[in-house]
């Protein structure tokens, strides 16, 4: 989320994942205006991780970047993450040239 003094641009969308009426989860979906959706800071409350969370948080960014007319989905992936992610679809792709080192650049095509 950005500041309370910076603007919020209309391509950013945070979304929450519930558990009834708790939050436990916080996904941002960027659409960055070329037929991709960015999915950023990824993050589940540690005490609900491992149960599936994660996957249905992705699953529902996925869907709402479909219907921003999104064709594909793009991340940056921490080293250990990236097995996760290669699990629900996504393939290591070099997508950003500005990308720093230490970070996997991912990429699935949403269909």
């Amino acid at each position: 989320m950005p500041r309370g003094d910076e603007p919020v641009s209309a391509n950013c969308h945070p979304l929450v994942l519930f558990l009834g009426d708790r939050p436990i989860g916080a996904i941002q979906v960027d659409d960055l205006r070329n037929e991709a959706a960015a999915l950023r800071l990824v993050a589940i409350d540690p005490t609900f991780q491992g149960g599936g969370h994660g996957r249905a948080l992705l699953e529902q960014a996925e869907q709402f970047a479909r219907e921003l007319g999104c064709k594909k989905a793009v991340v940056f992936s921490t080293p250990e993450a990236a097995g996760f992610y290669q699990t629900v679809g996504y393939s290591e792709e070099d997508w950003d040239d500005v990308c720093v080192g230490g970070i996997v650049q991912m990429l699935k095509e949403l269909h």
